[in-house]
């Protein structure tokens, strides 16, 4: 009888040692394509002419409890043209990401990129106006209510209303 016991109780045990963790939710992948053009006067001192052409690759992981805790987008050959619509004068730009999302409990995030990026209406670091191509890495903080606060860039910067103009 011990012995039956004993077995049982060591089965009981192995069961509970050897038994499989609670599995996260597993990772969602959404592909969304932003392919087409857009006309913004409100940027540089001329209208500016954004044609893009690609997609974006979103991949969202979860905690166990189907909370997203993290994102990551790419963007695989794709291409930003921006235009002077007055001059004809233009930029291109490829750019893949990455761009990386950590979300808190809190419902504020930590966003992080590196590569180039188009970016404005503001400098990052130098508070100047204007449209900016970035080439490092940028990380900004959002907070529950949805205010930013630039943590850093380091890397190297052209204003392309300065450029095109």
């Amino acid at each position: 009888m011990n012995r039956t016991v004993s077995v049982a109780l060591t089965m009981c045990v192995l069961a509970a040692v050897t038994a499989a963790p609670a599995s996260a939710t597993p990772p969602t992948r959404e592909v969304v394509d932003f392919s087409g053009e857009e006309l913004v006067d409100d940027v540089c001192a001329f209208p500016l002419l954004f044609e893009d052409e690609g997609r974006a690759i979103i991949t969202t992981h979860y905690d166990n409890t189907g909370v997203p805790v993290r994102q990551q987008e790419v963007y695989p050959g794709t291409r930003s043209t921006v235009t002077n619509v007055d001059t004809g004068e233009s930029y291109s730009l490829t750019f893949i990401g990455p761009h990386l999302v950590t979300f808190d409990p809190d419902g504020s995030y930590v966003r992080t990129g590196t590569g180039p990026w188009i970016w404005g209406v503001v400098h990052p670091t130098t508070d100047e106006r204007g449209l900016f191509v970035l080439r490092g890495r940028w990380q900004m903080a959002v907070d529950a209510e949805g205010n930013a606060e630039m943590l850093g860039f380091t890397g190297s910067s052209i204003n392309l209303c300065e450029l095109l103009a």
